[in-house]
């Protein structure tokens, strides 16, 4: 049954991620944030690289291995550790912490669809300590939550499929060694003509067309993604060519979703935690007789009430990631969680700037970089609105 308390192996992981957070990913924000990437002497700190790994399921090699040593842990295959590292991750800087190299972007559709040969073949490329990146290209300009609008072809051509299309707004695009790309074989099947295919980075026909600027989460480096004739071997279509109409197309993006929207929302909910801590510490530090301290004593009401609504945030975030760990379908409630938390970080970070006044709107002040990163949450892994259209739809289904 669904456990409200952290297991010996999940509070190693809470402890390790929160150090994580807080001493490897937090100094280099702001320098993140003012260059728009991540900066080099992060990429070369063995935790970084060890990092690499963590999404990896342990028989294909990956795992995470605790800073003491000892047994390597197969976080891959659990929603729930999922969850306490991305809120870890949040916490300490949600803009780094998702543009970390890895592939936790492309991981799921992977691992649903891909064989046993692609598996091993692409997670292999990140197990020897090079820093390198894997990416999820779904979206295009018209078809932003509205995947079934994707107009993105594959056309087969002997042992080779064609892609010609425009994705928009692919976290780590710009940096992909290789990327999960959904395409439409036949428009005239709708959602059930699409499939996912392996590109490569280089692949010829194959651009990044630029990087579109962002209000936050600026290491993230989203990019227009551009296919003009690009080839790809047949062996790079993941999952077979015919499928059923039950189980076919858009269902395995969905799938990913369901990994994707409790474990964004876990991470948006790290970033409302950074608020709440600062804001403390702030008030703290500014003594008794300043006008941060007193708007904190006055506050006080407004803080509990936030802390709360984190809290049952949380809560709806570990129940999808329960449902999910149990096999069965967490959609309602990966998008109940998604919908709650998009809505808890920005109200959190937005009465965060409130009670802070002018200290907060410094752009020296990590809240006003914690303010920008949380509207994102709104929109990554499918807007609030698609989120309560996809609860709708669930309720009047059961």
């Amino acid at each position: 049954m669904l456990e409200f308390h952290l297991n010996e192996l999940e509070r190693k992981v809470f402890e390790e991620s929160r150090h994580f957070a807080r001493e490897v990913l937090r100094p280099f924000a702001a320098e993140a944030d003012r260059t728009c990437d991540i900066p080099a002497a992060l990429l070369e700190k063995p935790e970084v690289v060890n990092f690499m790994k963590v999404y990896i399921p342990l028989e294909l090699g990956g795992g995470w291995r605790p800073s003491d040593g000892g047994d390597v842990y197969d976080l891959a295959n659990s929603a729930r550790l999922r969850l306490i590292l991305n809120e870890a991750g949040g916490y300490g800087d949600a803009s780094l912490f998702i543009a970390m190299p890895g592939p936790a972007l492309a991981e799921p559709i992977l691992r649903a669809y891909g064989s046993h040969e692609q598996q091993r073949h692409y997670f292999d490329l990140f197990l020897h300590g090079v820093p390198k990146w894997a990416a999820f290209a779904m979206s295009e300009p018209n078809a932003g939550s509205d995947v079934a609008a994707i107009a993105t072809t594959a056309r087969k051509e002997a042992n080779s499929y064609v892609l010609n299309g425009r994705k928009w707004f692919i976290g780590n695009g710009s940096r992909a060694d290789w990327l999960v790309v959904f395409a439409t074989i036949n428009s005239d099947q709708g959602q059930f003509g699409l499939r996912s295919f392996i590109v490569e980075r280089g692949t010829p026909g194959f651009r990044v067309n630029r990087i579109l600027p962002t209000m936050g989460l600026k290491a993230v480096r989203v990019s227009e993604l551009v296919f003009e004739e690009c080839r790809i071997p047949r062996e790079n279509l993941l999952g077979p060519e015919k499928i059923s109409l039950r189980k076919g197309g858009l269902q395995g993006g969905l799938k990913t979703f369901h990994v994707f929207r409790p474990a964004i929302a876990a991470t948006g909910l790290g970033v409302a935690q950074a608020a709440l801590e600062w804001l403390e510490e702030a008030a703290a530090q500014d003594g008794a007789r300043h006008s941060l301290a007193r708007r904190w004593r006055e506050a006080t009401d407004r803080i509990e009430n936030l802390k709360r609504r984190v809290h049952a945030a949380r809560l709806l975030c570990w129940k999808a990631a329960w449902v999910y760990d149990e096999g069965h379908d967490n959609s309602m409630e990966a998008s109940m969680a998604k919908a709650l938390a998009a809505q808890v970080v920005m109200r959190v970070c937005t009465e965060a700037m409130e009670i802070a006044g002018r200290a907060g709107l410094s752009a020296e002040s990590p809240l006003e970089r914690l303010f920008r990163d949380a509207k994102a949450f709104d929109l990554l892994e499918g807007t609030g609105d698609i989120q309560r259209l996809t609860v709708s739809k669930s309720l009047l289904r059961h």
